[in-house]
């Protein structure tokens, strides 16, 4: 949305100042040392480090993850004079998303910085993509062609339910997924292969992998040769999460494959449903938006 100048400070752990954010991240960098960071996570902030920020900046909000309930310390960063506003940061629906972008930009277009303008222009095209999208996929919706099955995971052994967010990116694919919990209030469950079976009687289609970096590589770095980048993709991590998945059926037949998490849901869900129905989307499709998608709004 263009607010980079206004953000001047974050919380992030102690490895994302050496790992690939400063290249993804390379606008907000700069804001990535010790005066200027806010906390370890999204749950909670060092209010000194913040107040002598407000003091400075005039920072009056605190934006945070949805995924992360609510801060530990919320009654004390609010009284310090720090509005706390949460947004949906995986955002696998549309109308979440659009919303969540259309908030950020009401709350930062103050006299006259433009940034409505191009929210709506970012929705408007996230909704022509959208309707796309499911004009291609109406096909599974009306039963012309037979719904496909599947499960998500995004760590080690462990599967997704159902209304997880990773099971809501790939429902969107035109995915069913049969995995339910019944052992807790949690949105995983867990699979370690072998003699547990019962992952492997639900006889899936297809398993989805949605992953992150990992050891300082993303999906997106364009600079990847650069000699001050990470030596390689950590291509034996990837591996081994696939690894774990081995005993079943769509993983022999070579339906289990790893998207990264690094984007909007919405877009996710497209690049899923390209390999799940290659009879609706031609090679390529999907990446198409991805690459405009980042061209137009990343700049790159």
């Amino acid at each position: 949305l263009g607010i980079d100048d206004e953000i001047v400070g974050s919380s992030f752990t102690d490895s994302g100042p050496t790992s690939s954010d400063k290249y993804v991240y390379a606008d907000y960098f700069d804001i990535m040392t010790e005066d200027r960071r806010i906390g370890n996570a999204a749950t909670e902030v060092n209010v000194d480090t913040a107040s002598n920020l407000m003091t400075k900046y005039g920072v009056t909000a605190y934006i945070y993850s949805s995924s992360s309930t609510t801060l530990s310390n919320l009654e004390l960063v609010e009284g310090a004079g720090l509005d706390c506003v949460q947004l949906p940061d995986g955002m696998s629906d549309i109308d979440e998303f659009n919303c969540a972008v259309l908030l950020l930009a009401f709350l930062f277009d103050t006299d006259g910085k433009g940034y409505m303008d191009t929210a709506v222009e970012y929705v408007e095209w996230m909704n022509a993509y959208w309707k796309e999208f499911q004009e291609r996929l109406s096909a599974v919706y009306e039963g012309e062609i037979e719904q496909r099955s599947g499960a998500a995971s995004s760590m080690s052994i462990y599967v997704s339910v159902k209304g997880s967010s990773n099971t809501d990116i790939i429902e969107q694919a035109g995915l069913s997924c049969p995995v339910s919990n019944t052992e807790s209030s949690g949105t995983t469950l867990t699979y370690v292969g072998g003699t547990d079976t019962w992952l492997n009687n639900l006889d899936l289609d297809y398993l989805i992998i949605l992953k992150g970096s990992t050891s300082g590589w993303s999906w997106f770095d364009e600079k990847y040769d650069s000699g001050d980048l990470p030596t390689s993709p950590n291509s034996s991590s990837y591996q081994y999460h696939m690894n774990n998945f081995s005993s079943l059926q769509c993983y022999k037949e070579g339906n289990v494959f790893i998207v990264s998490s690094m984007m909007p849901g919405p877009l996710k869900s497209a690049i899923i449903a390209q390999y799940v129905y290659p009879e609706l989307f031609e090679d390529g499709w999907a990446e198409s938006f991805v690459s405009e998608y980042y061209q137009k709004y990343w700049g790159f």
